[in-house]
């Protein structure tokens, strides 16, 4: 992931704007629209994406849902001028998942 492209989610995150995402997650092309709540890094220290995702492909069932993508198989994002309302039950103090959090919203 680029330079660019972490700004450009950070800002999303802080903005509260949805994401236009492409990523490889899985092998193959993904388009997905995401609400960005967390910017982290795991304890192995891969930097991951999570947020609840409005359409698009996922394995976790049909969207909307709660998901995450590690930043190394995003090939492109963008901010949309959508805004979004943090959803009931998001929490960035779980340090069992959350290793180190970049960047989340704030309630």
């Amino acid at each position: 992931m680029t330079t660019s492209h972490a700004d450009i989610i950070a800002k999303a995150i802080r903005d509260r704007k949805t994401l236009a995402i492409t990523d490889e997650e899985g092998g193959r092309p993904n388009t997905r629209v995401f609400e960005p709540y967390i910017l982290f890094a795991s304890k192995n220290g891969n930097v991951i994406l999570g947020g609840y995702q409005i359409t698009g492909a996922t394995y976790a069932g049909k969207p909307p849902v709660w998901h995450t993508i590690p930043v190394t198989k995003i090939t492109s994002v963008s901010a949309t001028k959508n805004r979004f309302l943090v959803r009931e039950g998001f929490s960035s103090n779980d340090r069992t998942r959350y290793a180190e959090v970049v960047v989340a919203v704030t309630p």
